[in-house]
């Protein structure tokens, strides 16, 4: 854990480098709300937040970022606040599962199995077979408890990579990850977040088509830009230059996961919305647009499998 005097420092620093420092100021280190806790590993090192770069990322915007903690001080803090939640997301502002730090997000997974509650975690990582097999015994863990740990995969482009640039791995090898899950028993979630308007609704079609046969339910999402519009220029480069990405089907708004109080431009593309949710109408797969019904359907159908 940083001194007084290094988080001292480790902060003018980030303000000196981050115009959106000062508002990402917060009295907690994570979210907490619609009985949900979310937490992450934080900052992966002083140099860079997240070793991944996705353009669209609202934590490049004024979202708060979460401290850097180890999973130790995460679990004992979840601990004191038991009562506010009934599951525990390994997300919000990073990848911590990310290169360089597997293994310690691996450890925070297995940690949590203390608190006796359900666990979702988001990842583009790939793990390697060593990295599997060590989720796959955690996994057995939890049912073994009578816990669920939900494994989200997040694909968010098929023909754009620049949107999810190197070292994330291509599209097809998270579709494979995805699978490997779904042989692992684990409860599986295609993650298709965010929307971008800029990207026509038949790359979101094909994402599902390609790893439905993977997945216990499809999980979409709306586009988060920010005030400045960094965000939207991130993206603007990325998919081959300037396109609508608002088109009247925005509305602005401060997060519900969020501690921050900022205003955001949320954007709709309601074509893909539309599309991906009739393709998985007509493939009997459930298609959530936010993560709590999602999880209820889960809890509600999927079988928790023996060890």
């Amino acid at each position: 854990m940083l001194s007084g005097d290094h988080h001292e420092i480790a902060r003018e620093g980030a303000m000196a480098l981050d115009p959106y420092a000062p508002e990402r100021e917060q009295q907690e280190p994570y979210f907490i709300g619609l009985g949900r806790a979310m937490v992450s590993l934080g900052p992966s090192s002083r140099a860079r937040y997240c070793p991944f770069s996705c353009r669209f990322c609202y934590v490049q915007g004024p979202f708060p970022r979460y401290p850097a903690r180890s999973p130790l001080e995460i679990v004992t803090w979840l601990k004191s606040r038991r009562e506010q939640f009934h599951v525990v997301y390994i997300s919000g502002d990073t990848d911590s599962f990310a290169p360089g730090r597997t293994q310690e997000g691996l450890a925070l997974l297995d940690m949590l199995r203390e608190l006796e509650v359900d666990v979702l975690f988001t990842s583009r990582h790939l793990f390697s077979p060593e990295e599997r097999l060590r989720l796959q015994r955690i996994g057995d863990a939890y049912r073994c408890q009578g816990l669920r740990l939900i494994a989200c995969v997040s694909i968010s482009q098929l023909d754009h990579p620049a949107l999810e640039p190197p070292p994330i791995r291509s599209p097809l090898e998270r579709v494979e990850q995805l699978a490997r899950f779904h042989e692992m028993q684990m409860h599986t979630v295609l993650t298709i977040r965010p929307f971008i308007p800029g990207i026509p609704a038949s790359e979101y079609r094909s994402i599902v088509q390609l790893a439905h046969n993977y997945a216990d339910v499809v999980l979409g999402g709306d586009l988060y830009l920010d005030s400045a519009g960094v965000i939207e220029k991130l993206i603007g480069a990325a998919i081959g230059g300037p396109r609508p990405l608002v088109a009247g089907q925005a509305s602005d708004r401060p997060l519900d996961f969020s501690l921050g109080t900022q205003q955001w431009q949320v954007v709709e593309h309601r074509e893909a919305r539309a599309q991906v949710a009739e393709l998985c109408k007509n493939l009997s797969k459930p298609f959530f647009m936010r993560s709590e019904p999602a999880l209820d359907w889960i809890r509600a159908n999927c079988v928790m499998h023996p060890r």
